[in-house]
């Protein structure tokens, strides 16, 4: 089954002329980092991730300094 996601994904990465190659694995990360951009917390995002740790929630999702000050503004 992974074999054939990783397949899919690149025939879609392909035909959206993406430069850069995609894995389904970074499409985890990102859905994390989506999630944490919407206030989700990060307890909640690693549940619902699979993940077993806080430093794997740490190492996929990518906050930008823009979604950091945007939730700082709204939580403060």
């Amino acid at each position: 089954m992974l074999e054939s996601n990783t397949i899919l994904i690149k025939e879609i990465s392909k035909r959206a002329k993406l430069e850069k190659q995609v894995f389904p694995h970074s499409l985890r990360g990102s859905f994390a980092t989506i999630l944490a951009g919407k206030g989700f917390d990060t307890f909640s995002i690693i549940r619902s991730m699979g993940w077993r740790n806080i430093r794997m929630a740490d190492t996929y999702i990518n906050l930008t300094p823009n979604m950091i000050l945007k939730t700082f503004k709204e939580k403060w």
